[in-house]
């Protein structure tokens, strides 16, 4: 059974590597995340090795609420993106050599979690 981590307020327990808010940097997992009502709406996140749950806060308490996740996994490690039922909204997937990435974007109406998946812009 993997670790849960629940970040609140811009802190992390249970990460590998977490970067202050200027940087923004990818915050490698060691379990399974559970993100609340202050976490930061950017997550930049490596699944570090393994496919990992990615908890979202409880729709009753997250009304207006979004956030982006990105998958920055540099091999075939997925974030499987989840209400707090415990039903998966989406998957990000990750692709071997970094280039195609999930990204998704999550929002609340206060009753249902909705994702949309994000293409990644090229140059």
């Amino acid at each position: 059974m993997s670790t849960r981590t629940n970040i609140e307020g811009g802190t992390a327990s249970g990460l590998l590597m977490k970067q202050d808010k200027k940087d923004q940097g990818v915050v490698t997992l060691a379990g399974d995340l559970i993100l609340g009502v202050k976490s930061e709406p950017v997550q930049i996140l490596d699944p570090g090795g393994t496919n990992r749950d990615i908890d979202l806060p409880p729709e009753a308490d997250s009304e207006h609420l979004q956030f982006f996740i990105l998958n920055e996994a540099s091999s075939d490690e997925s974030l499987l993106v989840k209400n707090d039922s415990g039903t998966v909204i989406l998957t990000l997937l990750g692709v071997s050599g970094g280039t195609n990435n999930g990204r998704g974007q999550f929002v609340c109406d206060g009753v249902n979690w909705y994702g949309a998946l994000m293409t990644k812009h090229l140059p």
